[in-house]
């Protein structure tokens, strides 16, 4: 594939077998179809438990292989874990090393392959634009790319002489309880995330835990800092693996209230999320009588039950989650 955008902001365009790709994460792709052959376009779950495909092109199948199920029993690589991943190993990759022809190429707005790839926030006055119609792609294709591979397309970094405001954000979470936290306290606990308009605001996050958090920040774009320095990626949205350390920064330029959360919707329903405040920002009346009713400001009840019966086996369970 020749991966040329994500979160819906053009990248340097990079060849890949496979992409990494958090929930809410998007990314846009050129694929041109060999003649007299039908690709697999494939998602697979990280566990290997299942998978959607789409198949593009007439004539002879050529099918994705199956993703493995992990071996339960080997050391963990935390860092090639992922939550779904673009499986595309059986593809002739030799052949995918040019542009697609103009009148050729697809809308990316309306393709859809059981994992997201579509247009991404817009009118962002940072967000750099780029033309892939004559720019070749990387020729080493990238075996799976992730946020650590994305070169902007030009330069993100921030004036230097700008005042600088950085916050360590702790993800951690228990699976008894089923709570997940943000510097050991969940958003009811410790909502607000205060910051003022015209710094750059830099968060870096601290995955505690074993599960990945894509990581999702309202209103703005984040530069992801790898290691392209000043041309570290703009996302909306980024994924943290398992006991890693990434750190963002963005220019505070919305005033506002925005959502800062994990989009595993799980882990923001029971904890993990905080709202990040402009110190000079004021809601109007109406906006503050509805945030008494704001479901975040109170721990969550939960209900299990569980019935169950043997001449071989019958089991039936229930959840319930009181507001």
């Amino acid at each position: 594939m020749k991966v040329i955008s994500a979160d819906g902001v053009d990248f340097k365009a990079k060849e890949a077998k496979e992409i990494l790709i958090g929930m809410a994460e998007t990314y846009d792709i050129l694929f041109e179809v060999p003649e007299h052959k039908n690709y697999e376009f494939k998602a697979s779950a990280q566990d290997g438990t299942g998978s959607a495909s789409a198949w593009i092109g007439m004539g002879e199948k050529v099918s994705a292989p199956v993703k493995p199920f992990p071996d339960m029993y080997a050391l963990m690589d935390h860092g090639s874990m992922d939550h779904g991943s673009m499986d595309h190993g059986s593809m002739d990759h030799s052949k995918m090393n040019h542009p697609m022809p103009a009148d050729s190429k697809m809308d990316h707005s309306k393709m859809d392959h059981g994992t997201t790839l579509e247009k991404g926030h817009e009118g962002h006055n940072i967000t750099p634009t780029l033309s892939h119609d004559n720019e070749p792609a990387t020729t080493s294709p990238v075996e799976l790319l992730t946020v650590n591979d994305l070169e902007a397309a030009s330069r993100t970094d921030f004036p230097k002489e700008k005042p600088r405001y950085d916050v360590t954000l702790n993800l951690d979470g228990d699976m008894e309880r089923y709570i997940w936290l943000i510097n050991g306290k969940a958003i009811h606990q410790d909502r607000t995330l205060k910051i003022n308009k015209g710094d750059i605001v830099r968060f870096t996050f601290v995955n505690n835990t074993m599960m990945h958090h894509p990581m999702h920040l309202h209103g703005h774009f984040f530069r992801v800092l790898n290691k392209y320095g000043e041309k570290s990626p703009l996302k909306h949205t980024v994924d943290m693996s398992p006991h890693t350390t990434r750190t963002i920064e963005f220019y505070a330029d919305e005033p506002g209230e925005w959502m800062l959360h994990c989009h595993n919707l799980y882990h923001m329903k029971t904890g993990m999320a905080r709202v990040v405040s402009y110190s000079s920002f004021t809601p109007r009346p109406d906006i503050q009588e509805y945030r008494k009713q704001d479901p975040h400001l109170h721990d969550h009840l939960y209900y299990r039950g569980m019935l169950e019966a043997a001449t071989n086996h019958l089991q039936g369970e229930s959840y319930r989650d009181w507001e």
